[in-house]
């Protein structure tokens, strides 16, 4: 088991009320967890980088979500 040190978060949130670092801390590490699927669905085309074909704002959320949804769906089945 690793013991984990000190950890530092930096922010520009000012009330520590409103945004507890417990919080904080949360939210972190679902932004790290978030930006690891995201970069690895990037590596699932090796053909060149994820090129989205929709022209509207929604469609280029659900093209993604389901980029995601095949993602996840292959890590799932390894």
């Amino acid at each position: 088991m690793i013991a984990e040190g000190p950890q530092w978060l930096v922010t520009t949130l000012l009330d520590y009320e409103a945004h507890p670092a417990r919080h904080l801390k949360a939210l972190a590490h679902q932004y790290r967890d978030f930006r690891i699927s995201f970069e690895a669905v990037g590596t699932l085309w090796h053909k060149g980088p994820l090129v989205l074909r929709s022209r509207w704002p929604a469609g280029v959320e659900q093209e993604l979500w389901g980029h995601l949804l095949v993602y996840h769906t292959l890590r799932s089945l390894m």
